[in-house]
């Protein structure tokens, strides 16, 4: 299904020829122009959709990921010409519906404490706002050196070259809780191995959950995770830390961790097929 702008333009994936407009109005660190062809490909977890303007470039671009069972609707730019419309609603309709026929499990955004638009979209979307509130911290792959043991029973699967999930533990072991616990999906029933799910999302290996039981194990979960980032040319880990917990927060800045962004942000979502997340039937 393609959701209509206005009566001649309709919201569709990006191809190699729009690479420059692309560009253009979406400035990331880190986005060349091989790495947005790479993210093009058929078998990538990444996906692009534009609005075309009206002078054959394009008004506006949104980017999102799949991340686990959900689709991740991420990075939004519109072109000064069309803000104050709704070309980024548009865009995240088509996404919803385009995840929805992949048979994903639902959809999910980032949501700032007291952005109001952000919020407002989530809202139009149906996100849930009832997950925990965190900072995202970028911790350098330097931290692994620091590791005097090395975390058992981590397995890494791949979903793609660039995603998947990492799981930790056996069946039957201790189910100590985690520091965050997965944000995309419920835990674990106890005995059974545990998962979270990776990304590559430019220079980042981005987990949807910190799988240590204590500040004092993320070196070694820092040194078991170097071999992937490593491979996949990654440099640091985007984790989520408890909003609440500031002295974990001031032991990661003591590492050379950094903080994304000045507030906390929340891991909205929407699942499909209803649930006790969602409170009226998917629409």
């Amino acid at each position: 299904m393609s959701i209509v702008a206005n009566a001649q333009v309709e919201v569709r994936p990006i191809t190699s020829a729009d690479i420059p407009e692309v560009l253009r109005l979406l400035d990331l660190t880190g986005l060349t122009e091989d790495r947005l062809g790479a993210e093009l490909n058929a078998d990538s977890p990444y996906r692009w959709v534009c609005l075309p303007g009206p002078d054959g470039g394009l008004s506006a671009v949104h980017r999102g990921f799949v991340w686990g069972d959900h689709l991740v609707l991420k990075g939004v730019s519109v072109d000064e010409a069309a803000r104050g419309g709704a070309a980024a609603l548009q865009m995240a309709f088509w996404l919803r519906e385009s995840a929805r026929r992949e048979g994903r499990r639902g959809i999910a955004a980032w949501v700032a404490a007291g952005a109001s638009h952000s919020a407002l979209l989530a809202g139009r979307l149906r996100l849930r706002q009832d997950g925990p509130w965190i900072h995202r911290y970028l911790v350098p792959l330097s931290v692994a050196a620091t590791a005097d043991g090395q975390m058992s029973a981590v397995e890494v699967h791949r979903d793609t070259p660039v995603s998947g999930s990492l799981s930790f533990g056996r069946a039957g072991g201790p189910d100590e809780p985690w520091i965050t616990e997965d944000l995309l999906a419920p835990a674990a029933p106890a005995g059974r191995a545990r998962r979270v799910h990776w990304v590559a999302d430019r220079d980042r290996l981005c987990l949807s959950g910190l799988p240590c039981t204590i500040f004092d194990g993320l070196p070694a979960l820092v040194a078991a995770l170097a071999p992937l980032a490593g491979e996949l040319g990654l440099t640091v880990l985007d984790l989520p830390i408890p909003a609440v917990d500031i002295p974990l927060a001031l032991r990661l800045l003591a590492l050379g961790a950094r903080r994304l962004s000045r507030t906390c942000v929340t891991l909205a979502r929407f699942e499909f097929s209803p649930t006790t997340r969602n409170a009226e039937p998917t629409p």
